[in-house]
């Protein structure tokens, strides 16, 4: 299997060299440079996105991840942590290039405003948590740095996942008047329906757990996915500034991982068993293993050399046990010279009687 950086960029340049010339744009980075300095900046769902991004560029010399998280941080509450404020002073110690925010699942409380107290999800709350994200934007804006603001995945709370929608869908209103990348990841991290699950596709196609018990935050499993969809944006803008040009916004949905092949559901019942709705589950050719497959599967591995074969260890047979006493008894039960006598002591069964159920000898029809 390729190494991740090297895998996102190829999925990233076939996606860039797919668009049709009349629909790319000019670059969204500056470049080209040798290296892009990345800021991850956000709460806890930031942090383990750093953590993710940091494991999958680790032989990626083009880009150098650092970057800043607040657990129980967020945009509708400055008095408890005020974002714009504490970046206007990372900016003055440090120097990047690209901004990656991940923010907002602590923000379903109301807004201050002076002796003022906006509700949350009013339609005055919305103007104000608008106003908010944007003056974090303007602060990496007049810095020029190059902005991608990813979107929160669904939760296992409903209350928080309506949090969630809401401010995503603000976040998402900002960047697109603003013309910074936005990176919608719900429908990845997704059941079909949009519903909350635990578990889906990580980056080797394996169905795997991809999010904590608590319902919001990730696994390292589901950070390296997310990191590998940020990635994915991320490196085709790194080739639109080296000369490849990439269209306007981008998705993750858009820079999708190919699919794998179609498997048949095996927790169904099995081939010929009745459904609860009465059908009978039925299995189409295409679902079932190619031939070759199959011998694949027969061919036995070779052993490696430092695990040399060993001898089977021998058996230790015990003699048979001792018949039991019934059979003991039985034995004795028999007349003397009887067919039961016989049958128990030598084991010579009886004669079977003409036309008898167990008579098996070929004889002649009747004249």
């Amino acid at each position: 299997m390729l190494p991740m950086p090297l895998r996102a960029l190829i999925l990233a340049l076939v996606a860039v060299l797919a668009m049709p010339a009349e629909g790319r744009a000019a670059a969204y980075l500056r470049g080209p440079q040798e290296t892009y300095k990345v800021f991850v900046i956000g709460d806890s769902l930031a942090g383990g996105l750093w953590a993710g991004l940091a494991r999958q560029t680790q032989d990626d010399s083009t880009i150098k991840v650092n970057g800043r998280f607040k657990e129980e941080s967020g945009l509708s509450r400055p008095e408890i942590y005020d974002w714009p404020r504490a970046l206007t002073g990372i900016l003055e110690r440090n120097q990047f290039d690209i901004a990656i925010v991940m923010i907002g699942s602590n923000d379903g409380h109301d807004i201050r405003r002076g002796s003022e107290r906006l509700q949350y999800d009013s339609p005055q709350w919305a103007v104000a948590y608008k106003e908010n994200v944007a003056a974090l934007l303007d602060v990496l804006k007049r810095a020029h740095v190059a902005v991608y603001w990813v979107g929160l995945p669904p939760m296992a709370s409903g209350d928080i996942d309506n949090v969630a929608k809401t401010v995503t869908a603000l976040q998402r209103d900002v960047m697109n008047k603003a013309g910074i990348r936005f990176i919608d990841i719900r429908a990845r991290f997704a059941n079909p329906d949009g519903s909350y699950t635990d578990s889906g596709r990580d980056l080797d196609g394996q169905y795997v757990r991809l999010r904590s018990r608590n319902g919001v935050n990730l696994l390292r499993s589901g950070n390296d996915k997310l990191a590998s969809m940020v990635l994915e944006v991320v490196h085709a803008d790194i080739m639109a500034a080296q000369g490849v040009h990439a269209a306007g916004e981008i998705a993750a949905d858009q820079t999708e991982t190919p699919q794998l092949p179609h498997r048949p559901a095996f927790d169904a019942p099995l081939f010929g068993t009745g459904l609860a709705n009465g059908e009978t589950l039925t299995i189409s050719p295409q679902d079932l293993p190619s031939p070759d497959a199959v011998a694949v599967a027969r061919i036995p591995l070779p052993l490696t050399p430092d695990k040399p074969k060993r001898e089977p260890r021998p058996v230790e047979r015990k003699p048979p046990p001792d018949p039991s006493p019934s059979l003991a008894g039985l034995k004795l039960a028999g007349p003397p010279g009887s067919q039961a006598e016989r049958l128990f002591t030598t084991g010579e069964a009886p004669q079977p009687q003409p036309g008898r159920i167990d008579d098996f000898r070929m004889t002649a029809p009747a004249q």
